[in-house]
């Protein structure tokens, strides 16, 4: 079985897995790991000088910019509102029930809806 990391729809946090055989669940035991893959993309921005992009099929997708705790722009990401909407209307046709894919597409559309998640 494949290993995973994934966004949880309703907390928010990031688990680790083993996925199921179709790629769309857990199974067994998962593992929170939010706090070393946020320390890690920290890391990566500092790396980077503070900034980097990330692009998708060769698109920007999201700008991740590091910030002090206490700027105005602390911890901001810039991600296209039509991006999230593409992305939500991808995961959900190519899903079939309830899953990984489609709780993350609950997420984007609470961010279009200015929801947060």
């Amino acid at each position: 079985m494949t290993s995973r990391i994934a966004c949880a729809g309703i907390s928010g946090r990031i688990i680790q897995g083993r996925v199921s055989a179709d790629g769309k669940s857990f199974v067994g035991q998962t593992k929170d790991v939010t706090s070393d893959v946020l320390a890690a993309v920290i890391d990566k921005l500092k790396h980077h000088g503070g900034s980097f992009t990330i692009n998708c099929n060769g698109e920007p997708v999201a700008t991740l910019t590091l910030s002090e705790p206490g700027s105005q722009q602390a911890g901001a990401v810039s991600v296209p509102r039509e991006l999230l909407g593409l992305a939500a209307d991808f995961l959900v046709a190519h899903s079939s029930g309830p899953s990984i894919e489609q709780n993350i597409a609950a997420d984007f559309r609470a961010l279009l809806n200015g929801g947060g998640v």
